[in-house]
């Protein structure tokens, strides 16, 4: 048997839901879990990673076999690392398809992986379900949590960042991206510390669940100091034009000004990310965010 996983409670459904960076993972269990061991191996005939062979569902779940097959594939075609975090990994994408489905309160137990094979490569996954109520969506309501300051940005603009009908399957998967999208709306308008917290209201009579999202706005910025590093001047010059001192600041624009820099620099370089590129400064006292766009130790990566 390849160990068992816990798998997050109704408290950590929660805590995903107000998640603001739309990654989807087994975070509880990640905080639970040790850092990463090598796995050794045994005279080379145990393998340090599995790939998922089979799917075994108990409990009490409807269409299990339709279930079953729509996960398994999924969970197949995919390596998975020789250890208990994967098993978290497995459990998060078991427990985002119910969830995605109106089962909000679904509970799972005993995750486990069995081989399959002597080289121990193909592992049976189990795990005991229990769907519960299957829950459709209510009303979306948005409200500032600081009644000096109403919102910023309209409720109706806001309300359109959630692909979420009154009366559609209850889905995690897309309240995580109606929270996504109102962050970018106003990181857009220069609110860097927008925080969102939602307050859910269940009805049993209609099986559906209503959420107020409480924002918190916080300071807007307007962009101070604005440097960049690592580009030939014309490029430096053409990005400095597009983001002034004394403008609001625009994440949205910053990620496009980003993506210009390193397709100056040339596709292959040793870093992928905006955040490791730009570097942001807050100023409360004065309102502002010094901007850093530092490509010196950009590289082409190695072959």
């Amino acid at each position: 048997m390849f160990g068992k996983a816990s798998i997050p409670s109704l408290t950590a459904i929660w805590c995903r839901l107000m998640l603001t960076t739309m990654i989807f993972t087994s975070a509880c269990s990640l905080l639970e879990n040790a850092p990463r061991a090598a796995q050794s191996q045994q005279s080379g005939q145990v393998s340090s990673k599995f790939v998922v062979d089979d799917l075994r569902i108990d409990g009490d779940v409807r269409d299990v076999d339709a279930v079953r097959a729509r996960i398994l594939q999924t969970l197949q075609g995919h390596e998975y690392e020789r250890h208990r975090r994967s098993l978290d990994e497995i459990g998060a994408k078991i427990q985002a398809d119910f969830e995605d489905r109106g089962y909000f309160r679904v509970a799972l137990d005993d995750l486990q992986g069995q081989p399959v094979d002597s080289e121990k490569r193909r592992m049976l996954v189990i795990v005991h379900i229990n769907e519960g109520e299957q829950y459709r969506a209510g009303k979306i309501s948005i409200v500032s949590d600081e009644q000096a300051h109403p919102l910023l940005i309209s409720e109706d603009e806001l309300r359109q960042q959630f692909h979420l009908h009154t009366g559609d399957l209850f889905s995690a998967r897309q309240v995580r991206k109606g929270v996504e999208g109102m962050r970018q709306l106003y990181l857009a308008h220069g609110y860097l510390d927008i925080t969102t917290t939602p307050e859910f209201s269940i009805d049993a009579r209609s099986s559906s669940i209503s959420t107020t999202w409480h924002v918190h706005q916080g300071n807007q910025y307007r962009v101070g100091n604005f440097d960049v590093r690592g580009l030939d001047d014309r490029t430096k010059a053409l990005l400095k034009t597009e983001m002034r001192p004394g403008s609001i600041f625009n994440q949205t624009l910053a990620k496009q000004l980003y993506g210009q820099g390193k397709a100056a620099l040339g596709a292959s370089l040793a870093f992928d990310s905006f955040d490791d590129v730009v570097s942001l400064t807050p100023h409360i006292e004065t309102g502002t965010v010094d901007v850093l766009f530092d490509f010196s130790s950009a590289a082409p990566a190695s072959n």
